[in-house]
């Protein structure tokens, strides 16, 4: 599907953005990461070897469990590093494709549904690196299980999957049962992060924070469930109209570029962030310490500089987020919608003043339903 001219320049704009932004943060992620030397645990299986108490036939049957070392040096900041290089590299490959892509100011229109060019890349992109990114933060909270680790790769694999279908099917053909399946894996994904923040026992640490991370984690990904839910399901009155698509409201792409950046830079750096307070809060030694990296580090006020970190960039995300969905809700109401054509009939979403003139009854859409197909 082609873009319009206008739509190409703004999902240059928005890929080139996040493409700097994803760079700028690998950057600093690698530049603050532990040295190799400095992490003490690795990444490891379990072996069961079922023996008796006593080593041979006489004594009562048990097992043993042993950890096979599969991974070592398990440095979470740079497994995030590697997640955002890979984002960075993801986006670089959505501006080459935009530079080469044609226009068309009547078939690139958008009409209600995600662009193939977008969705494909998009969940590709997500089916490595929202999994990559959960992996990091697992790994920092101490969970070093490889079959805990490949277990959450997987099913976040297959939330992106779903995401996937989702986009590429007919609205009238789509079932609610996939994105069911979906919230169910994430829920269950949300529920680990859950049990590794009620498992931090040191209370006297003001740095450990990992419910926090817990809770932001869980908004950010449900986010693009909800997204996707909205723009799939819900209609809403505008303009004066009844029954008008979400989808018609807003372009779906953009927001979850939008999404897809803010959701990894929140993350990313509310890791780093409390990572590095906590290693800074535990140790007076000098010659414990990360690195000398950051300036506020090792002073009175390095608790509350991260803290800083943390809290700027979720408001300015949520700023972000909220002024892209309040710009592109208002566009229903602007001199674009009157020419959009709908998916279903192929009619403007509002009613020009030629056809007011004319006598001609505005045909609004038939009400979609939410059908379950089995």
């Amino acid at each position: 599907m082609p873009y319009t001219a206008k739509d190409k320049n703004i999902f240059l704009g928005l890929h080139t953005t996040s493409l700097v932004i994803h760079a700028v943060s690998a950057y600093y992620a690698f530049d603050l990461a532990p040295a190799p030397e400095k992490m003490k645990n690795y990444i490891y299986t379990e072996s069961i070897n079922f023996t008796t108490t006593t080593g041979d036939s006489s004594g009562e049957p048990t097992f043993t469990v042993e950890k096979t070392k599969i991974f070592d040096n398990a440095n979470a900041i740079a497994i995030i590093g590697v997640n955002e290089l890979i984002t960075a590299i993801s986006h670089l490959i959505a501006v080459a494709t935009l530079m080469f892509h044609t226009t068309d100011e009547k078939l690139g229109k958008y009409t209600g549904r995600s662009r193939k060019e977008e969705y494909r890349r998009r969940w590709i992109e997500y089916g490595i690196t929202a999994g990559l990114l959960e992996v990091g933060m697992l790994v920092g909270q101490g969970e070093l299980n490889g079959v805990v680790l490949c277990m959450v790769l997987l099913a976040n694999a297959a939330m992106q999957m779903i995401g996937w279908y989702n986009d590429a099917t007919p609205a009238r053909i789509r079932s609610v049962i996939p994105s069911i399946n979906a919230f169910t894996i994430m829920f269950s994904i949300i529920i680990v992060f859950i049990i590794h923040a009620a498992g931090q026992t040191n209370d006297t640490l003001q740095s450990l924070s990992y419910s926090y991370l817990a809770v932001v984690f869980a908004l950010f990904y449900l986010s693009f469930g909800v997204h996707q839910i909205l723009y799939m399901y819900l209609e809403i009155d505008a303009c004066g109209l009844k029954g008008v698509k979400y989808a018609d409201c807003i372009d779906i792409d953009r927001i979850y570029v939008v999404l897809g950046f803010t959701s990894k830079i929140v993350l990313s750096w509310t890791y780093i962030a409390i990572s590095r307070q906590t290693w800074d809060e535990l140790t007076g030694n000098e010659d414990f310490r990360i690195d000398k990296k950051v300036s506020w580090e090792a002073t009175d006020y390095s608790i509350q500089s991260w803290d800083a970190v943390k809290i700027g960039v979720l408001i300015g995300s949520l700023v972000i987020i909220a002024l892209t969905c309040l710009l592109e809700g208002c566009g229903v109401c602007n001199s674009w919608a009157r020419d959009y054509k709908s998916e279903s009939l192929g009619q403007p979403l509002i009613e020009t003043q030629d056809q007011k003139s004319s006598g001609q009854p505005l045909q609004l859409r038939r009400r979609r339903m939410i059908d379950i197909n089995f």
